[in-house]
């Protein structure tokens, strides 16, 4: 860490924690969150897209709306005139039920009973090691995305799984029903590609961002609070 760095209440955290910070600071990201391309997903000899988790039966689940994300405000129906493509798929939605981005809290003993399956297990897929997304982010060519489950039911889906290490969880992101997007309620993840053995991973719902204390962009100004900035000399 540069030298005056600590004196400003900076912890040094490492590599691992900028890459995951989208995750716990509730800014979905394409190649990480979703499918980030308003092209179909290729699979071609030179970029191979392979579509991991149990929501791989169905490509759809990597897609998502500006409503899944929490951009609706964005979205602008005023010019009747004007026209762009999915402005007819977005009105039916913005007239509907929609879903909800809500930060999901990974049960860590569930976690821990996954990445010993992956040692034990040989009905497990390697191909989809739960720990190997924070080892190199994004995966580019790896879309995951892994059911969420509310009393047995199909709610959503999870995506951006990361170890914050600022606060010590396992998060994701998770796209859901409107009416389950209730802060406190335990849902499940279910994990594991359709066909392979596949496990429940209990998860706490919590709100978008995760991380909404001091020091973000919104509320905090961070040249004014660190103007001298010897580095950028």
């Amino acid at each position: 860490m540069p030298r005056g760095r600590k004196d400003k209440g900076l912890k040094q955290l490492g590599t691992r924690q900028y890459c995951s910070n989208h995750t716990p600071g509730g800014y979905p990201n394409g190649l990480i969150h979703f499918w980030g391309s308003p092209t179909p997903i290729p699979d071609t000899p030179d970029f191979p897209v392979i579509l991991t988790g149990s929501a791989a039966d169905n490509e759809k689940n990597y897609y998502t709306t500006p409503y899944d994300v929490g951009w609706g405000d964005l979205v602008k129906f005023d010019e009747p005139d004007r026209r762009y493509i999915g402005r007819d798929a977005l009105e039916k939605i913005a007239a509907g039920p929609k879903r909800a981005c809500v930060t999901l809290e990974w049960n860590a003993e569930d976690v821990g009973a996954v990445v010993a399956a992956e040692i034990t297990d040989p009905e497990m897929d390697l191909q989809e090691r739960i720990l190997g997304f924070n080892e190199q982010l994004p995966e580019f060519t790896r879309q995951h995305a892994g059911y969420v489950l509310k009393n047995g039911e199909k709610v959503g889906v999870a995506t951006g799984r990361v170890i914050d290490y600022y606060s010590h969880s396992f998060l994701s992101l998770a796209f859901v029903d409107e009416s389950a997007a209730v802060m406190g309620d335990e849902v499940e993840v279910l994990w594991g590609k359709p066909g392979t053995r596949q496990l429940r991973i209990r998860a706490t719902i919590h709100e978008v961002p995760y991380w909404n204390g001091e020091y973000r962009n919104e509320t905090c100004d961070v040249c004014a609070l660190y103007p001298e900035r010897p580095y950028l000399k």
